[in-house]
């Protein structure tokens, strides 16, 4: 029974050697998505036609492509029949929701896509490779740009522009945002302004938060009955304790893809484990450097080459956790709780686990709206809570929608 860590972080010898064992008994034999998608292309293109046409398709649609690679779209695309019509390939996504670690620029994509197909590919004739590659590289590609908003209620749509624009203005970082205005809502949305709510409730330690989701535990029952509540956060951290909910399903911020509700609880907001983020940025782990505020205002400050490329690192850690809560704040269609531990306009703060060091969290930025519309709280008529005072009934006028309102 010798102890998983020797009290540094480090795994002790026994957990290592299992470790050792299981990566050469069982993790060689496994494949990455991509490496699967380009071992296939190869089967595909090996079958005779009668077999090829048991897998091939006349209608494309994908959604949710910033969340895909090159090698996968790829691989879906060599699946086309060879007297395929362009017209009939439908692409849609947002790379402003993408969870990928390296982002998503749609150019790029094309270009890599272009590249993974002349690579791959190579049993095609040059005229279907050719007619493929204009899929995703013509120049007269048609680009539409969705803007009439249908989900969310105006109140939603506008708390989360506000958040997303006003995110990285603490350390004065440039993120590219939607280059369209949008249309005015739909009539449907409209009607639902008139019963969106949006709650903060602040709860500065962790027994203020635990007290909160304990609180909601008991009264989800009651909220259920009349409409469909998630809880999500944006990393996978606090699964453990989000899962124990009976009614409200837990989602991340990569699992709720493609998924809305009724109403949604946000749990810590804009937090990823501290060793997370070192490692995101080259810093190592187990706590053997951390990303603190007078690095990441060096990196910034800095011209050296060294600084530069931390600071990019870390300017790509930081557009995924905006990416991810961009994803989280757009899911709900009437109602939106939100638990911080801090009000908005903080820098890095450290969270510490004082059970597990190793489960210390950081969060970098939360973004404050009031830098761009001072009255935003009195605007969108957003409701402050305190864990300190917050009671049931309070967490049940968040959440609660009338019988018949709700889908």
């Amino acid at each position: 029974d010798e102890p998983s860590s020797n009290g540094d972080g480090r795994i002790a010898k026994t957990q290592r050697d299992h470790f050792n064992s299981f990566v050469r008994a069982k993790l060689s034999k496994w494949k990455i998505l991509e490496h699967a998608c380009i071992e296939a292309v190869s089967v595909f293109g090996k079958m005779s036609q009668e077999q090829q046409s048991l897998y091939q398709h006349e209608l494309l649609m994908i959604d949710e492509v910033q969340d895909l690679s090159p090698a996968v779209l790829s691989f879906i695309l060599c699946l086309t029949r060879s007297d395929f019509d362009c017209k009939k390939i439908l692409v849609a996504g947002d790379s402003l929701q993408t969870v990928n670690r390296s982002g998503f620029e749609w150019v790029n994509f094309r270009n890599q896509t272009f590249e993974c197909l002349h690579k791959t590919v190579l049993w095609l004739s040059q005229q279907q490779l050719d007619d493929l590659s204009n899929v995703v590289k013509s120049d007269d590609m048609t680009l539409e740009t969705l803007r009439t908003p249908w989900r969310n209620a105006p109140k939603i749509t506008q708390f989360n522009d506000l958040m997303r624009k006003s995110f990285g203005d603490y350390y004065s970082a440039k993120f590219p945002d939607y280059e369209v205005e949008s249309k005015p809502p739909s009539d449907k949305s409209r009607y639902r302004d008139e019963h969106a709510k949006i709650t903060f409730c602040i709860c500065p330690e962790q027994e203020d938060f635990e007290k909160v989701i304990k609180n909601l535990q008991q009264i989800e029952s009651e909220i259920v009955a009349t409409s469909n509540v998630a809880v999500l956060t944006p990393y996978e951290h606090l699964e453990p304790l989000l899962s124990e909910f009976r009614s409200f399903p837990m989602y991340t911020g990569e699992s709720v893809k493609g998924l809305e509700f009724d109403g949604i609880v946000v749990a810590q907001p804009y937090e990823l484990l501290s060793d997370e983020a070192a490692s995101a940025v080259g810093l190592g782990s187990s706590g053997s450097a951390k990303v603190v505020e007078t690095r990441i205002k060096k990196w910034f400050e800095s011209e050296a080459s060294e600084s530069q490329k931390l600071k990019d690192l870390f300017v790509s850690l930081y557009e995924n956790i905006r990416t991810r809560m961009n994803v989280v704040f757009s899911r709900p269609k009437f109602s939106l709780l939100v638990l911080l531990r801090n009000k908005l306009g903080h820098g890095l703060i450290e969270h510490e686990n004082l059970e597990d060091s190793l489960r210390n969290t950081q969060s970098f930025d939360l973004p404050n709206p009031e830098l761009l519309q001072p009255t935003w709280l009195e605007d969108l008529d957003i409701q402050i809570l305190h864990a300190s005072d917050v009671s049931e009934s309070d967490l049940i006028n968040a959440l609660y929608l009338p019988e018949e309102i709700g889908d």
